[in-house]
């Protein structure tokens, strides 16, 4: 009978992809059990999880109702610190000089450099 030249190829790639296609086949078989047991464990948590968001819930509210009760007053002493500053005569106003220039002046101060 007449032999083709590259059939002992084919059938040597044909003998290694049915080899790859076990190996894939076994692997499936593997992760369909894992994801199974995953789903398992997902329903016997989730009532703890349930509880766990509504926790969490809770104290979320709680917070952002300190928030709340803080934010007003957090405004409160703004306007009055702003009052202050208002009140400050111009020589000692805010910003007036950069920071460089007053670290610069207390370092001249501490090295007797000061001038009046």
């Amino acid at each position: 009978m007449y032999e083709r030249p590259h059939q002992s190829a084919y059938c040597d790639a044909l003998g290694t992809a049915h080899s790859e296609l076990e190996e894939i086949s076994e692997t499936l078989k593997q992760l369909e059990t894992r994801r199974g047991l995953l789903e398992k464990v997902i329903e016997a948590l989730s009532p703890c999880v349930n509880t766990a968001d509504a926790a969490v819930e809770r104290g979320k509210q709680s917070m952002s109702a300190s928030v709340e009760s803080v934010v007003p007053a957090a405004t409160q002493e703004q306007t009055s610190l702003h009052e202050v500053q208002e009140s400050l005569p111009s020589t000692f106003a805010q910003g007036s000089e950069s920071p460089k220039d007053a670290m610069q002046r207390r370092i001249d101060y501490a090295l007797g450099l000061a001038v009046a």
